[in-house]
């Protein structure tokens, strides 16, 4: 994955920023290709061993808490998608 000098890559940035709708786009082309990277993009660490989701819950960016998460509950398929909303 493309990534910076503290090895954040663009997952990381987009849920630092709050962006989910990025988050949703990067997520939604690996959905298309079959997931060849989704596992590696959303458990990548940057230097700091964070997560795009760790980051995402530091900085109170919800919508991409739910955004990553849902997509981490797709790319296991088949898992209970009414885990992550309580319903």
């Amino acid at each position: 994955p493309v990534r910076d000098d503290f090895r954040r890559t663009l997952l990381h940035a987009a849920a630092y920023a709050g962006y989910s709708a990025c988050i949703s786009t990067m997520l939604l082309i690996e959905e298309e290709e079959g997931y060849p990277l989704i596992n590696q993009l959303v458990h990548w660490k940057d230097t700091e061993g964070e997560t795009a989701l760790h980051v995402a819950c530091a900085e109170g960016k919800t919508d991409c808490v739910i955004t990553l998460c849902s997509s981490m509950v797709h790319a296991l398929g088949g898992a209970d998608k009414n885990a992550l909303s309580g319903s």
